[in-house]
């Protein structure tokens, strides 16, 4: 599913391809992307099937911006 793209700052190193990456973001709303996403870096801690849509926290959608 797409969630929006995210910069890879200059002083960090390109990820490869199918590389499970650790993204954080201001707030995502539902059928949305995420907004002001930040590059953390590659996981290798955890496995694919570990990362899962529901752990994506969506912002209240009566909430102000």
């Amino acid at each position: 599913m797409f969630m929006g793209k995210v910069t890879i700052a200059p002083n960090k190193e390109l990820p490869a391809v199918g590389s499970l990456v650790e993204v954080r973001y201001l707030y995502c709303f539902k059928g949305g992307a995420v907004y002001q996403p930040s590059y953390l870096g590659v996981r290798t801690d955890i496995d694919i099937e570990d990362a899962q849509l529901s752990q994506v926290i969506y912002k209240a959608e009566n909430e102000e911006e």
